[in-house]
Formats: structure tokens, sequence, C-alpha cells
């Protein structure tokens, strides 16, 4: 039941995804014959499209057939007619040749396109695979051929036929991502171009030019200093004026070596 219902996305999913990838290159062709060609290959990736589905939806009649007419189960009877393998495997190769024509035919169209551009050579080739990347889901639709005979298999079906569901899924996967890439290039460009103005403004915010150091007199701590550039001296609470030089921050031992001033009251 589930690969059915699959067999049904993907009969919706893959013909409007060739589609987007055909109008991308007509974004990027000018001469008449070329977007005419292009055109062209709308129209029969449209009609290949909605032959897929119908193929899909007249497999079996009545359509929940499906669930039982390929597969084994004890106690239930099978009900409603289906094609045979045969027939199944004819069909998917008539469209899988279809579409591995018309991917080949949009992997030359962007050479062709390119051929007579002003840009360099490294910037051509680098054009040319994005605009191509469609090709990988023609290589994932060829891979998918061999497991298309397990239709007509009766040992390890399901297992065939899962291979051959997961290599449509890699073909829709790649059909996406190289629909998506031209757009997604500039949004990737902006993104890490915001990332380092990010990293550049955290640089330029100033550090701290030195640790708070401890201002010391003759009977102990009178206070900290935390701006050893601009602040050159310090009055300690007994109204003596202490110089604050670069020896601060390495040490004491300067102020200790010095005697304290005695009050005149005091006795001697």
């Amino acid at each position: 039941m589930y690969l059915s219902v699959f067999d049904i996305f993907y009969g919706i999913v893959l013909g409007p995804l060739r589609c987007s990838l055909c109008l991308t290159l007509l974004r990027f062709a000018s001469g008449k014959r070329m977007r005419q060609a292009i055109h062209t290959m709308v129209a029969i990736n449209i009609i290949a499209a909605i032959g897929c589905f119908a193929s899909v939806m007249t497999i079996c009649r009545p359509y929940s057939a499906n669930w039982r007419y390929f597969y084994d189960f004890p106690g239930y009877p099978k009900k409603g007619s289906c094609f045979d393998g045969a027939t199944l495997k004819i069909l998917v190769y008539i469209f899988t040749t279809i579409n591995s024509i018309l991917d080949l035919i949009s992997f030359v169209i962007p050479a062709i396109i390119l051929w007579d551009s002003r840009m360099d050579r490294q910037k051509k080739i680098m054009a040319w695979l994005l605009l191509s990347l469609g090709l990988l889901a023609t290589i994932a639709a060829v891979i998918r051929v061999p497991f298309t005979a397990y239709w007509t298999h009766k040992k390890d079906r399901v297992w065939g036929l899962g291979m051959g569901a997961l290599c449509s899924c890699l073909e829709v996967f790649f059909g996406i991502f190289a629909g998506c890439a031209p757009a997604v290039k500039p949004f990737c460009v902006a993104a890490v171009k915001k990332l380092k103005s990010c990293s550049n403004h955290e640089s330029d915010e100033p550090l701290p030019t030195a640790l708070p150091a401890r201002v010391i007199n003759g009977k102990g701590l009178t206070g900290f200093s935390y701006n050893t550039v601009d602040l050159k001296a310090i009055h300690s609470p007994r109204g003596d004026v202490l110089e604050i030089t670069g020896t601060l921050l390495e040490g004491s031992s300067s102020w200790d070596s010095k005697s304290t001033p005695k009050n005149s009251s005091e006795p001697s």
C-alpha cells in the first residue's frame, strides 16, 4: 500500500520538478531557437508526467487491488486485475529513457548558452556545473533500472522494489537541489558576509589594557586604580599624593622601601 501511495506522489512531483529545471535554463537563454527548444522540452515533460501519473493510476483496477496483487498474503484472495510484471517493466524503461534524454539535453544546453559569454573559463565551468546538476537525478534514475526486474520476481521482491523506491527518492531530491541551487548561492554569500562582519565587529571591541592595580601606602590598602593610563596620581587618606608609575603593575616593592613621613605632633 505504501509503495502505491509513493508512486502517486512520485508521478505528481516529477513533472513540475523537471519543468522547473527547464524554466531555470530559460532565464539564461537569449536566442530564439534556444528558447523554442526549452519550451519544447517543457511540453514533453508535461506530457511524460501525465502519462506516468495515468500509468500509475491504471496499474490495477480498482486501485485498491494494488494493496495485495503483487504480494503473497495467505488468506487474502486477490481481487481485481492488474498489469503483469513484464508490462510494468516496459513502462518503466520507456519513461526512464525519455527522462534521461531530456536530462542529457538539459546538460548540453547550459554549455551552449555559456559558450559565447564574456566570462572567463573558470566561471563558465562553475556556472555550467551549477546549471547541470539535474544530471544527478538522471544518474539516480538509471541506477533504479536494474531493480525494475523485481516486479516479476517472487523472491526478494519487496527488497528490490524498496531499493527502486529509494532511487526514486534520490532522483526527486537531486532534482529539487538542482532547481534551487542558483537561488541558494546568493543566500549563502550573504550569510557568509554577515558572519564575517559580526566576527570583525567583535574583534574591534577594545580590550582592557591591564588588570586592576592595588594602590598601597604605608598603612595598607587605600583603593583600586582601574585606569592606569589616564590616572597618574591618587590621594591617600593621610593627605599624601602618591605617584602611580609603570612599576605599580609589577609590584609594590618600590613603595615598600620608602619610609612613611612622620607627623610632627607625634612624640619622638
